[in-house]
Formats: C-alpha cells, structure tokens, sequence
C-alpha cells in the first residue's frame, strides 16, 4: 500500500530531486507541498505530485523555463499544449539559426584571416565570375571608416533573419568617383543562397571577367592598387566595362587595426583585341 504524503526528504528521494529544488519550487508556486504543518513547518508531497515534477524535469530537458513549465501544467488540454510546445520549437529553431549562422561566420573569418599568410598581394589576375543573386543596400555615404560602419550597421538592421541565407563576404560597388572624405553613391550586397527568395529588394549580379588583386592595409591606400590595375589593363589590352567592386576580407567589422584590412578589387573587363 502507498503512503499517502511523503516528508520532503522522502520526496526528494523518490523523485531524485534535491530538498533545495523542492523548496524553490514551492517558493515560485510552481509545485506547492499537498500539506504543510502549521506548527513544525514541515512539507509533506503525496503521489499525484509525482508525475507533476516528472513532467517538470522532461520540459526542463527540452528547453523550457519554469515560468514556461507553469503555464504548460495550466494547460490542460491537449490543442493547448501542442501549441506552447510549437512556440517553444521555434524558438529552438531561431536559437540554432543564430548558432548555425555564428558557427558559419567564425570559419568565413578565421578563412580571410590565413588569407594574409596565403596570398601573394603582388599578383594580378583575370577571374571569370559566376551570376550571383544578392541583397542589396545602395546609398550615398561619406568616403571614409565612419561612412562604412554607418553603412554596414543599417544593411545588418535591412537583411534581419535574412542573413542565414547570405554566403562569403559582403561586397562593395562603387557607381562614382571614389574620392576618401568625400560623398560617394555606393552599394553593400551579399550574395545568398539560390534556393533563397527574400521579401526584401534582391537582384542578380551578372557573370563577367574581372581584372583582380588582393589590397592589404588602409582604405586611404587603395588608389594605388587601383592604379596599378588600370595601368595593368591599359598595357594589356584590357577595356573596362563597368563599375568596380570590392570583396571586403577583413574590415572594421572584426578589427580596428586597418593595417590588417586585406580587400580584393575587381574590375569589369573585357579584351580589346576580341571585341
């Protein structure tokens, strides 16, 4: 025969739960003792609450939070309980998102960053690109380490949840003169998945051949690595098509160091000699 009510050390060892444990649930009123002696203090729990905190300790296993746990033993019927757990699996779902997304950026970063080690910053090339499809941010910013942070953090702010989509580094299109410290028109995109179709503003960015080379260091120096690719596509033959885009590696977004910015400029062009 089953005892009626158990002390609070028996019940604890039945449920293999600590006495601190049971204490604090009767302190949140997630599980009151069935009686409390008036004189001793003394808690006493009965078999009914032993499927409670069964119950409790299988939603503790998946994620729920005590006050969760005590609006699920509200919920006596089964279509309200099916939806808590819904909701709670789609928060686990957004929750793993972010760790996915996380896990995806620490390889892309620590990637550009043996990127220095890899590279010569010399080389010149031609790379045939393939068609991409990107979200995009275009706006006049000012021409400087403010300006792209101030672009950066609103493009974050425009791709929301759209960023677990997005593949590689973001990339820059300039659409006029690029001129530090001056007002610029300039696009921010990123390539994304192509099984992705996003709400927001997206657009193709078309195949091409792209006259590149890696630039390590500050923005302010980068009109050099431009002039050494015009004079290289002048020398070689090379018209150019199109506006000029910058693959960021490292930026300001994981170092205030811009000696360590390392930026692939490409350059739309095509063979003269061809045309």
């Amino acid at each position: 025969m089953s005892k009626e009510l158990y002390s609070i050390g028996e019940f604890s060892k039945l449920c293999g739960i600590s006495i601190q444990t049971l204490r604090y649930y009767d302190k949140i009123e997630l599980l009151r003792p069935k009686f409390t002696d008036v004189q001793s203090g003394y808690r006493f729990y009965n078999n009914e609450q032993i499927t409670i905190i069964k119950i409790t300790q299988k939603m503790r296993t998946l994620g729920l939070s005590l006050d969760e746990i005590k609006l699920f033993l509200l919920r006596n019927d089964m279509v309200k309980i099916k939806l808590l757990l819904e909701e709670k699996r789609k928060e686990i779902e957004e929750k793993m998102n972010e760790l996915l997304y996380a896990d995806k950026s620490l390889e892309l970063h620590i990637e550009n960053i043996n990127l220095r080690e890899n590279i010569d910053f010399t080389s010149i090339t031609v790379k045939k690109t393939y068609e991409k499809k990107v979200i995009y941010l275009r706006k006049e910013i000012e021409l400087d380490n403010n300006g792209f942070t101030k672009l950066f953090n609103e493009f974050e702010k425009l791709i929301g949840a759209y960023k677990y989509y997005t593949v590689g580094n973001p990339m820059v299109i300039y659409y006029s003169d690029r001129i530090l410290g001056e007002a610029c028109d300039i696009e921010l995109c990123m390539e994304i998945k192509d099984n992705c179709t996003p709400e927001i503003e997206w657009r193709q960015l078309e195949r091409g051949y792209f006259l590149t080379k890696m630039h390590l260091g500050d923005h302010m120096n980068k009109p050099k690595t431009y002039d050494i690719l015009y004079n290289y596509a002048k020398n070689n033959n090379l018209l150019i098509v199109g506006n000029p885009i910058e693959v960021c590696y490292i930026d300001i977004s994981i170092t205030k160091n811009t000696d360590d910015f390392i930026t692939e400029i490409q350059i739309p062009v095509k063979n003269m000699l061809t045309l």
